[in-house]
């Protein structure tokens, strides 16, 4: 039987905090002629930071930057989301932690560990150290948010097409490394333009709302759903091949049928024409797309609110396409 070591706390949430306040006019600074050792090594660390947005490497940078002075076998993030979060090194039996925060905001907990206990001198000269991790972990958040709101729609808070490309690229490269079935399905609300016209356009976004959710209740958490633009959306659909994508589509435009738009004073019907395809070994992003824009582009010749899939590459110069329909 193996003995598991008890993790043994020290200084347990401790909290480092930074309130930036302006200096007034003609106010002297007491601190600014004399820096401690600890002092300038701390606006080492800063600068060092500030090469990086990426608060992972910033975490693993700042490790890196303080182990000679407080040596450690593992060092642990917790952002204020809970998507953010970065661990490197085996967790030990020694442990102290410390609430991070700047200007009363807080920017997540950070801890060390080790095998053997940190001495009280190294958690004197940690706290400076950790102030300088502040403000370029601040920025590093701040970037990150950033990112995640450029790759969103505003409206629903799905991703947008640029997400979509990037994640469309990255999906292809995973299905053919691994072998696996992925399929594409496009979506085009049915006469959108009429809802808008005659009911405003708060309902129409109302309506693209009610879409939304609709396609979410049917479709897996793994499933991507984005808003490619005005009432046209799209779901990549990994580990999903021909069928599965097929019998997922109809259920999606049976639910949106039955889930009209409802207010008191008025009730808006919604029906959505729908393309599927499915990856071959020859697609990359661009064919996959056109061949499921093909088959919505049939599936709304044929008179919209129906489900239709299309196995070969839709070229309009030509008009050469293969689109089959999907008899209900």
């Amino acid at each position: 039987m193996i003995a598991t070591p008890q993790m043994v706390y020290q200084h347990p949430h401790k909290s480092i905090f930074l309130d930036f306040t302006p200096q007034k006019k003609g106010e002297s600074n007491p601190q600014k002629l004399e820096h401690s050792p600890s002092q300038i090594r701390a606006l080492e660390i800063t600068s060092s930071l500030q090469m990086t947005l990426d608060y992972k490497e910033l975490i693993e940078k700042f490790s890196s930057e303080i182990k000679t002075t407080i040596p450690h076998e593992s060092i642990h993030y917790s952002g204020p989301q809970p998507d953010v979060s970065f661990s490197s090194g085996n967790k030990s039996q020694y442990l102290c932690t410390y609430l991070l925060t700047l200007n009363n905001k807080p920017l997540g907990e950070l801890s060390l560990t080790r095998i053997t206990e940190f001495e009280e001198k190294e958690m004197t000269l940690i706290e400076p150290f950790l102030r300088s991790l502040l403000y370029p972990l601040h920025n590093a958040l701040a970037y990150k948010d950033a990112l995640q709101l450029a790759l969103k729609d505003p409206l629903t808070g799905i991703p947008n097409r640029a997400a979509m490309d990037d994640a469309l690229n990255r999906e292809i490269k995973l299905a053919h490394r691994n072998g696996s079935p992925l399929a594409l399905v496009s979506f085009d609300l049915d006469h959108f333009k009429n809802v808008n016209d005659h009911y405003g356009h708060s309902n129409g976004d109302a309506v693209i709302k009610t879409f939304v959710r609709t396609v979410k209740r049917c479709i897996r958490e793994t499933d991507m759903l984005c808003r490619y633009g005005g009432e046209e959306f799209t779901v990549i659909l990994s580990h999903t091949d021909r069928n599965g994508a097929i019998r997922l589509s109809e259920r999606i435009r049976e639910a949106v049928e039955k889930t009209p738009f409802r207010t008191k004073e008025l009730t808006i019907p919604i029906t959505v024409s729908i393309g599927v395809s499915h990856l071959t070994l020859d697609d990359n992003s661009t064919s996959l797309f056109n061949k499921a824009d093909a088959a919505l582009y049939q599936a709304k010749t044929d008179g919209r609110n129906c489900v239709r899939f299309s196995s070969s590459w839709y070229c309009p110069v030509n008009q050469k396409k293969m689109v089959e329909s999907v008899v209900n």
